[in-house]
């Protein structure tokens, strides 16, 4: 018995077929469409072609919607042969700029194929393939690609073409001082983010693989701070597990956090993203108890200020200086500091941005008002101990009995 879809594909009316708007209502559940498509090899392999890029094609459906209508089929409908499949890779291989919209649909395609079955996928593509396409990684549909070929979706053979894909990781880690840093940083963040406790087996094993080249994070990290510092600060979420390799990255930033800002209150031009970058990063490191007790908190405080001062009108960096100062406070005398602040309060009194002034100085005050209290009961404490020393005891307080109380009111009642 025929189907729609037999129907138009003897009239070989492939634009009619994607025009149906039917053909997409639950597209993922429709098994006819699945079959359909898989016995008709030929038929995909033309829905194919309309990722192919003309710059010079005019028909909006063409351009437009036929790219999509394929992307949201094939995107859910595993029906990809090795042909369909290396025809992809070649397309974005190609060296003809695609539309970014078009490689975001060619990429859902593939990654279709990595979701449902990832062996076929790297039996049948070779790493030297993808070179070209990693040229292009900080497109983040390509970002996305990339570590959906890293990490298999499926929890069983999780371990299967390990060899090839940690072989990809390190592809990417030679380019990490180029300028596709910013794309490789988002892989290798989402690798250090996203990866299931389902597929616990393959996340340890890169992981740790990762934590093997911080050699190369941190050679990289001067030219290119601000990705470096992100994929810093995800595998400093694994201290747990790699307590040692963690502190080696805390122990590189307590050597050189003096020079580093001492640097940042020279830079004459305006404060960028990567400087704010550090500070963002200092104030990851700073909630660690390791960091806190080894730093040079004094120094880093009134560093931190004196950044605020210079960059008057930086919120963001207003933001993260303040809140690591917050948490330097207990650590130092910041008598030194309170001075500062409150001489930087009686200057600008009625700026809009001295509210980060107020929340130092009240977070100075709380601390020493604390310690002062701390101070008064230790004193109370060493007093009480002396006097039991010498044989002094001291008075106690007198104890309330309720039912004495009450007999003695109602005796003078009686009275």
């Amino acid at each position: 018995m025929l189907t729609i879809f037999d129907e138009f594909y003897n009239n070989k009316n492939i634009p009619d077929f994607l025009d149906d708007d039917g053909i997409l209502m639950n597209k993922e559940n429709n098994i006819q469409l699945k079959e359909f498509l898989v016995n008709n090899e030929d038929l995909v392999t033309q829905m194919l072609s309309f990722f192919e890029y003309d710059e010079l094609e005019t028909d909006h459906k063409r351009v437009i919607k036929y790219p999509f209508v394929v992307s949201e089929l094939l995107g859910s409908l595993y029906a990809l042969n090795a042909n369909h499949l290396n025809f992809l890779i070649q397309l974005l291989n190609s060296h003809n700029s695609l539309p970014s919209i078009t490689i975001g649909y060619i990429s859902k395609v593939i990654m279709n194929v990595l979701k449902h079955n990832p062996c076929f996928f790297w039996q049948n593509v070779q790493l030297p393939q993808l070179g070209i396409l990693l040229q292009d990684i900080n497109n983040y549909a390509i970002a996305e690609l990339i570590y959906s070929m890293i990490i298999y979706q499926t929890q069983d053979n999780q371990l299967d073409y390990l060899k090839q894909r940690m072989e990809l990781v390190n592809c990417l880690l030679n380019d990490i001082n180029t300028d596709r840093s910013e794309g490789i940083s988002n892989v290798i963040c989402m690798l250090l983010q996203q990866i299931t406790e389902t597929l616990q087996e393959q996340k340890s094993l890169i992981i740790k693989h990762l934590f093997t080249k911080l050699d190369i994070f941190l050679s990289a990290l001067p030219y290119r701070p601000q990705p470096i510092l992100s994929i810093l600060i995800n595998l400093i979420k694994h201290q747990q597990y790699y307590e040692s390799e963690v502190n080696q990255i805390y122990n590189h930033f307590l050597e050189r956090s003096k020079e580093l800002f001492d640097d940042l209150l020279k830079n004459s031009g305006s404060f960028g993203q990567n400087n704010l970058s550090y500070i963002q990063f200092y104030d990851v490191l700073t909630n660690q108890t390791y960091i806190l007790q080894n730093i040079n908190a004094q120094h880093l405080e009134i560093a931190l200020f004196q950044l605020i001062q210079k960059y008057q009108f930086h919120n963001q960096l207003h933001k993260y200086a303040t809140s690591i100062i917050l948490k330097l406070i207990p650590q130092t005398d910041s008598q030194q500091l309170l001075q500062i602040a409150l001489s930087e309060f009686k200057i600008k009194p009625i700026k809009e941005n001295r509210g980060y002034v107020v929340q130092i100085i009240n977070k100075i005050i709380e601390v020493n008002f604390n310690l002062q209290i701390q101070e008064e009961e230790l004193q109370n404490i060493n007093s009480i101990q002396n006097n039991y020393f010498f044989g002094q005891i001291p008075d106690q307080k007198p104890t309330f009995n309720l039912q004495e109380e009450f007999e003695a009111a109602m005796n003078k009642l009686q009275i």
